[in-house]
């Protein structure tokens, strides 16, 4: 099972590259995928490395009915929508950022 999730996660990250090619260069994703077998969770960790091709006040990870919560980042702030993830902040064109959130879902 667990290596489902990471499959997955790879699978998602990969197509979120395609639709911000233009603006992020994503350039090193890191997981811990927990299950929660008690409660049918999977809870983490999630550190994301990016560089900005252009100026942008957010970039998003594709994610589906997942919690978030900021652990570590240069001023940004975390939010989880419906579909993704939103990493909102004053992003400079040619610098690098390091995120590193909290996550849980119920996988269905």
């Amino acid at each position: 099972m667990k290596h489902f999730w990471c499959v997955l996660l790879l699978i998602s990250f990969n197509w979120l590259f395609c639709q911000q090619a233009e603006i992020v260069d994503f350039t090193k994703i890191e997981a811990i995928i927990t299950p929660k077998v008690e409660n049918k969770q999977v809870e983490g960790v999630v550190s994301v490395s990016f560089t900005m091709l252009s100026a942008a006040k957010e970039v998003f990870l594709d994610a589906h009915q997942m919690t978030v919560s900021a652990r570590e980042g240069r001023n940004v702030v975390v939010v989880a929508e419906q579909d993704k993830i939103l990493i909102q902040g004053d992003f400079v064109q040619g610098q690098p950022y390091t995120v590193v959130f909290s996550y849980s879902a119920t996988p269905k």
